[in-house]
């Protein structure tokens, strides 16, 4: 899950600080200008622009909000020094020192899509519709035009059954969880929350619906030139009418349903027919996992 970090260095708002904005064109953005002491200038900066996953609470921490306005966050700071008050102006390892220094904070809104120019999203999502090819078993199935003339196997017919493609794209990952790797093929054992979702885009992953794809793990370099990764995680989910549903089971269908022949309604397959209200006995060649779990882990929500 995502979290806010404390701000913990010592820091003063300077006069005539913090200006906004807001247009019919542009949400609303803020800058502020901040003094700390010189050497607190970079810890003071790694506070406010957040964007990095805290590895001893597995949370990622945000960019830092604005005082007045909680869904405008840091986008960008700038350092300078302090001019008004002059410290020593070589110091042994001959750069410049100062007493204090100077933050320019620039902040915007980030939510309902917008990305402020020059600036990083840290999640991306992208959905694609999609289908999936079923041939359907012809077993006992005739034509109508012929009361007795069988449907053969190589007349089956093949059915497009829609699906969605869902990819989610993290950037400046830190530590790439290993459930990355080992949960591919896997499908959701619960509900996906709405927080791990794309806002607003009706899109929804009951429980066995969505189907984890894979990663794909690439090198980037942060505008600190610290290494990080990104990170994309492609999902597919199928959702559709089931047939036979018993109490205990799912009311519709998903990854690990089937057409039987001649069903209109995937069902499901059973290890053992001795009890079908066990839920053990459902066969279930995709294995359930906790998805929502990977994804607070690389950083979504």
């Amino acid at each position: 899950m995502a979290a806010d970090r404390l701000i913990t260095v010592d820091y003063h708002e300077v006069d005539g600080s913090p200006r906004e904005s807001v247009g019919y064109d542009r949400p609303f953005a803020a800058q502020r200008t901040l003094r700390c002491a010189w050497e607190d200038r970079l810890e003071l900066y790694k506070q406010l622009q957040g964007s990095y996953l805290d590895t001893d609470t597995g949370e990622w921490i945000r960019p830092s909000a604005y005082p007045w306005r909680d869904s405008c966050r840091v986008v960008r700071v700038s350092m300078a020094p302090w001019t008004n008050v002059t410290g020593e102006s070589v110091s042994e390892s001959n750069a410049a020192v100062y007493e204090y220094a100077i933050l320019t904070v620039d902040y915007a809104t980030t939510s309902a899509g917008f990305t402020p120019e020059g600036t990083q999203t840290l999640v991306e999502h992208s959905l694609t519709a999609g289908a999936e090819f079923i041939t359907r078993p012809a077993e006992g199935a005739i034509w109508w035009h012929a009361e007795n003339d069988a449907v053969q196997t190589d007349e089956a017919p093949g059915v497009l059954t829609g699906t969605v493609q869902w990819a989610v794209v993290v950037h400046e990952v830190q530590v790439v969880p290993v459930t990355v790797y080992s949960l591919v093929g896997h499908v959701n054992q619960a509900d996906i929350a709405a927080a791990y979702l794309p806002e607003n885009a009706g899109f929804v992953a009951l429980k066995e619906t969505l189907r984890y794809d894979g990663p794909s793990v690439d090198p980037e370099i942060t505008a600190d030139g610290d290494y990080r990764w990104r990170v994309t995680l492609k999902f597919s989910r199928k959702y559709g009418a089931a047939k036979n549903v018993e109490s205990s089971d799912l009311a519709y269908a998903g990854w690990n349903h089937f057409f039987a022949p001649g069903a209109e309604s995937a069902e499901r397959m059973w290890t053992s027919s001795a009890d079908r209200t066990v839920p053990g006995a459902i066969y279930k060649p995709y294995p359930l996992s906790d998805i929502s779990a990977m994804l607070a882990a690389v950083g979504v929500g």
